[in-house]
């Protein structure tokens, strides 16, 4: 093989390296923005399951209660908000098919409404509402 030979595959080779180095640089940016993603996520669920468990021990009497549990059988609870003038009511549409955790919901509303707590100058209240038991909608 001749120098000019070896000279052209070595570029080649070069050249093809350099491609190599591009992607494989490119992939770490990725990699490195979907790490960051997901370090922020991770604290913003740490977060809220802190929060939850602040929630179950000071309103739902220490209740040892999933964080998931938590989430799907009381905060996925359809509601309303009332505001008035002087006051501002956040109803939970009971679900009958789960009454033991209704009776924990009505108790925890019961403890937040004894605090008497007043947000923009108006008194928030939480409420467990029980649909009719004629009601077409299974709740």
């Amino acid at each position: 093989m001749t120098g000019a030979l070896k000279v052209q595959r070595l570029e080649r080779q070069v050249e093809h390296k350099k491609q190599e180095k591009a992607e494989l640089e490119a992939r770490r940016e990725i990699y490195q923005h979907d790490v960051e993603l997901d370090q922020i996520i991770a604290v913003f669920k740490l977060g809220c399951a802190l929060l939850v468990q602040v929630l179950l021990l000071l309103y739902f009497g220490g209740k040892a209660i999933e964080f998931n549990t938590f989430a799907r059988r009381i905060l996925a609870l359809p509601g309303t908000r009332i505001v008035t003038d002087s006051a501002e009511t956040i109803r939970f549409r009971a679900d009958r098919r789960d009454p033991e955790m209704m009776e924990l919901l009505e108790q925890a509303c019961e403890r937040i409404n004894a605090t008497y707590h007043q947000r923009n100058g108006r008194t928030v209240r939480f409420e467990v509402s029980w649909p009719s038991a004629r009601s077409r909608h299974a709740t």
